[in-house]
């Protein structure tokens, strides 16, 4: 007795030694695969064996999820060809449409009309490459092969020249592709063919199988619908069957890609018989959004012949070259006790999309499903018995030994949540809970550096505030004043100083908003008008201004007084004093993302170079008392406002160029 627990004793200190180290992630493994993972695998096994009858289900709900997710990623794709087929259409039909705000219809034009010039002198030759270079520029070569847009005039725009065209191809025009595009009133049709469309016939390239996303071009005329042309784009084949491939991996298995009326647009072998329609028997089994049943299939049949005229239960194998070392004296019966010689059963399971009408149709032998070992149920029962004594004398070992410091360390975070900012505890260990240990510390003295930080950002907030009321001036004296001066001007008949006058009060009648720190966007594209007002009075003929604002952000809240001190500073710093071509743009549109707003003010003046654009950038950018300019409260005042009040992802930048002038870009949330 005394020399069983003296072994205990040594047993129990060489473990504790043991585990001392090595890492948590290698005690919990331990911990877990003895205590969890082997009991419950030598279970599962066991119940596996038990509930093989169960199998089909099992297997059935694993292939759906490969199906689901195959076909959400396959409805993925096809939305962003779509959303591509948009974005064609939109980009075509308003190119240089910024530089040609009249000219916007040349592409119309030439689609309708055979002239060898259109509006604003653009020669049919100058618009048919400029659209074929861009077409060439959106394509997206890893997925598309060719784009091309046929007009009815004839024209063809395209992004190779060594495609067939297809203006006056009445071949083309007979087919099937041609007439479900014009069927299709405006909206994308996909269509499968075996063929490259766009190859002279005898080309190696020709026998080729593509998917093609076509669709009419329409506009509207005197109130009604007219059609000017169509387009097709020209998409890589092996993009939808290399997604059936990964889900049909297994000994005799293929899978399908059907559109909403059955015809096949991928399979998985044989691209041979795209495009063509499964039998109506079969269809008529594919109801609702997902479901299976099982059908035979002959031996003589091949797998991959998969079209129209199918007969029930005459379907395919997938790998057809293994049918006979696989199906050799097979003998499968069906419910009503038919026998079939020489064939195959198969479980067909297909996933619906309800919106598109595309769906998913998998074939799996039936043997491959109910194919299970079923010569570890001796060995499962003795394994569970060994598992059961292991993991108990090793769970209180390791309980203890991976609790007691997460507890301390738990007391430790507690007590630094009530307050305790200071409190730091011990780093004894070198395993995971040690770095936990190190990342508290550092964490503790990160959120103290925050608080610091936090507290310098209140005392700079307060010194910007101070420099905003400096900047105001008593709003009643000056109106007061203005008024008697305007007044004045308009006796005498001197409209020069009435204007400028009026200009000034409104300009500071916007800037003071009755102490408001935010105001619309409106108002303060207001406020810059008034001081560029003022400022073309000031200097005549040798500055002239233009402001292009989106009308959709007008009513979003802005920061006050963050363009003038801009425009402030294009005019004094960008602008030459003897120049008359010179002009300062006011932008404002949306960001990347509709929930930030961008808003420009851009100068052609005398620019920055390199070196000096990276040194005013460094002293907007300083989070020291350097870096303000004489221009209104100063660049870096109206940055730090706008990153202490929305956050530091906010802000300027500037872009220069000697010469070229100059951009200050301002971003900022978008909040009503």
């Amino acid at each position: 007795m005394v020399l069983v627990k003296s072994a205990c004793g040594f047993f129990r200190r060489i473990v504790k030694h043991i585990l001392k180290e090595i890492t948590i992630k290698k005690r919990l493994t331990l911990f877990f695969s003895l205590l969890v993972i082997l009991p419950i695998l030598t279970l599962g096994i066991a119940g596996y064996v038990m509930l093989s009858t169960n199998s089909r289900d099992i297997t059935v709900k694993h292939k759906f999820e490969l199906s689901r997710s195959a076909l959400e990623e396959i409805l993925a794709i096809k939305e962003m060809r779509e959303n591509f087929s948009e974005k064609l259409l939109t980009n075509i039909f308003y190119v240089n449409y910024d530089e040609n705000p009249n000219n916007d219809n040349h592409i119309v034009d030439a689609m309708q009309y055979k002239s060898q010039y259109y509006a604003g002198d653009v020669s049919r030759y100058e618009l048919i490459a400029e659209i074929n270079e861009l077409l060439r520029a959106m394509m997206d070569k890893d997925n598309i092969k060719d784009i091309v847009i046929v007009g009815n005039s004839g024209v063809e725009f395209k992004t190779s020249r060594t495609m067939m065209p297809l203006a006056d191809n009445q071949q083309f025009k007979s087919s099937f592709l041609y007439k479900s595009i014009m069927d299709g009133e405006g909206r994308n049709v996909w269509v499968p063919l075996n063929k490259d469309i766009f190859a002279y016939p005898g080309a190696a390239s020709s026998k080729v199988p593509y998917l093609y996303l076509g669709r009419s071009i329409n506009i509207w005329e005197d109130g009604i619908v007219k059609n000017i042309g169509y387009y097709i784009i020209q998409l890589k084949y092996e993009r939808f069957e290399n997604v059936l491939k990964r889900i049909s991996t297994g000994l005799g298995e293929f899978s399908l890609l059907l559109d909403g009326s059955g015809m096949i647009m991928s399979h998985s072998l044989k691209a041979e018989n795209i495009g063509k329609i499964l039998d109506k028997d079969i269809l008529d089994n594919i109801e609702g959004k997902e479901g299976y049943f099982t059908t035979h299939i002959k031996e003589e049949t091949d797998s991959a012949d998969v079209g129209g005229n199918i007969p029930r239960n005459s379907f395919f194998d997938g790998n057809a070259e293994n049918l006979d070392a696989m199906q050799r004296s097979l003998r499968y019966r069906d419910k009503e006790e038919r026998v079939f010689e020489k064939s195959r059963k198969y479980l067909v399971m297909f996933v619906r999309d309800s919106e598109s009408g595309w769906s998913i149709v998998q074939y799996t032998p039936y043997e491959n499903i109910m194919i299970k070992s079923k010569d570890i149920r001796n060995f499962t029962l003795i394994l569970l018995l060994a598992c059961i004594a292991i993991a108990s004398m090793f769970s209180l070992i390791l309980t203890k030994n991976i609790t007691n410091p997460i507890i301390s360390l738990k007391k430790a975070m507690e007590s630094f949540g009530e307050g305790n900012f200071r409190l730091r505890v011990e780093e004894d260990r070198e395993d995971e809970i040690g770095r936990l240990q190190h990342s508290f510390n550092v964490m503790a003295n990160e959120i103290r550096t925050l608080l610091d930080r936090i507290e310098e950002a209140h005392l700079q907030q307060r010194k910007l505030e101070l420099n905003m009321l400096e900047y105001h001036i008593n709003p009643h004296f000056l109106y007061n004043t203005l008024d008697s001066i305007n007044w004045m001007a308009q006796k005498s008949g001197n409209t020069d100083i009435s204007e400028i006058v009026t200009a000034l009060a409104r300009f500071f009648r916007i800037g003071l908003s009755h102490g408001k720190e935010v105001v619309k966007i409106s108002e303060e594209i207001d406020h810059a008008y008034y001081y560029l007002t003022i400022s073309k009075i000031r200097y005549k003929d040798c500055l002239n201004f233009e402001i292009d604002v989106d009308d959709s952000i007008l009513e979003y809240k802005t920061l006050k007084i963050i363009l003038q001190p801009i425009v402030e500073n294009a005019i004094k710093y960008g602008i030459y004093k003897n120049r008359k071509d010179q002009l300062i743009q006011i932008k404002g549109h949306w960001g990347q993302n509709e929930d930030e707003i961008i808003l420009e003010v851009i100068d052609n003046g005398k620019g920055m170079s390199r070196e000096k654009l990276y040194a005013v950038k460094q002293a907007i950018y300083d989070q020291t008392e350097n870096g303000f300019y004489s221009g209104g409260i100063g660049l870096k005042n109206v940055n730090q406002r706008i990153r202490l009040y929305y956050g530091e992802s906010y802000g300027l930048n500037i872009e220069s160029e000697p010469g070229k002038g100059t951009r200050v870009i301002i971003r900022i949330p978008a909040v009503k």
